[in-house]
């Protein structure tokens, strides 16, 4: 059976996830502006880090790129905005900017969410603690990790990624009935014969996964013990507990929602599954690559369920019709109007 090139019912589903998902990812980013809960005071702009990271992830996977793949090939091509920006000003590697900014925006989304466990740590633990630092310090720290990490993966990416004429070239050679698929210079190759330094880059990207969820997990294990440890008080050890459980829900549906149809892209093109072009295989493939479309939307949707401020907030906010803040500027346009007063009633 042919490979579809860009079946349209896909692109069609992308285009509406996301005008669904970005307003509600935009909620979300001002419900954590908003939401002037005191107990929420010391988690909101490490929250809002997370949440503009994953939504600039999202916004490079959904509009950005929105990957066509050819699968069991790992060929592909962009149909996303930035393909026609790049395009406009002339840059010639566009796809290979395009796919290295998404593996750059989901290692960044991954920091940020280490660097919201680990700020909620430093937080709970005390003031004389030798493992206590400052939150400048500890921004620091992870910055130089996720440095690390994405500047390993951009050169692994380099190593695996073959020149992109030659990889046509010995496509063109092995699969001579397949040669439409190489529509325009923007159809990219990861690979033609999966070699071991593919599998290497591969193995890379998820050690990242692995080293983020055990950085996470390590992170939750030492908050719980530093809150049964450490003398405080059952109001604050209670809203510690309830703040770090609200974001263990948030976290691991985004990842979950991510992950589990990620493995349904990758498998087919990785080990080379027969037929796996055939229709049943290709609807599932690509719904999969839908779903990955929707970790933000869905991580944005538990933020407001599990976490019980952030939802009483949003249920009042709607029946009252108006949301109060405690941003500069709301004390400024408070000002100018108690100014304007004031003025009335002189003259």
């Amino acid at each position: 059976m042919p490979i579809e090139v860009g079946p349209n019912w896909y692109i069609y589903s992308m285009h509406f996830t996301a005008i669904i998902t970005t307003p509600i990812n935009i909620i979300g980013v001002l419900i954590i502006l908003f939401c002037q809960k005191s107990q929420l005071a010391s988690l909101r702009w490490h929250l809002l880090t997370f949440q503009i990271c994953s939504l600039t992830s999202d916004f490079f996977i959904n509009i950005g790129t929105l990957p066509v793949i050819y699968s069991p090939f790992p060929i592909g091509r962009p149909h996303g905005i930035l393909t026609h920006i790049f395009q406009f000003l002339g840059f010639q590697k566009s796809t290979e900017a395009q796919c290295i900014m998404v593996f750059v925006s989901l290692y960044i989304t991954a920091g940020s969410v280490e660097l919201l466990f680990f700020l909620r740590y430093q937080i709970i633990l005390p003031m004389n603690h030798k493992h206590k630092l400052s939150t400048f310090s500890s921004v620091i720290l992870v910055f130089l990790y996720q440095v690390f990490l994405i500047t390993m993966m951009i050169i692994s990416f380099h190593y695996a990624v073959p020149d992109q004429e030659v990889a046509k070239a010995q496509f063109a050679r092995l699969y001579p009935e397949l040669q439409y698929l190489i529509i325009d210079e923007h159809v990219y190759f990861v690979c033609v014969i999966v070699e071991l330094k593919h599998a290497l880059f591969l193995a890379s990207c998820f050690l990242r996964l692995a080293l983020g969820l055990a950085t996470v997990i390590l992170l939750i294990w030492l908050s719980n013990r530093s809150l049964h440890r450490f003398d405080l008080s059952v109001k604050t050890r209670k809203i510690h507990l309830q703040l770090i459980k609200s974001l263990c829900y948030q976290i691991s549906i985004p990842i979950v929602a991510f992950y589990v149809p990620l493995l349904a892209v990758i498998g087919p093109l990785m080990f080379s599954i027969p037929n796996t072009q055939s229709e049943f295989f290709q609807i599932i493939f690509f719904i999969s690559l839908i779903f990955c479309s929707l970790h933000t939307f869905l991580g944005t949707l538990s933020m407001m369920y599990f976490n019980r401020h952030y939802r009483l907030w949003l249920i009042s906010t709607v029946k009252n019709k108006s949301f109060t803040t405690t941003l500069p500027t709301s004390k400024f346009l408070v000002a100018k109007d108690n100014a304007s007063r004031i003025a009335s009633a002189m003259f």
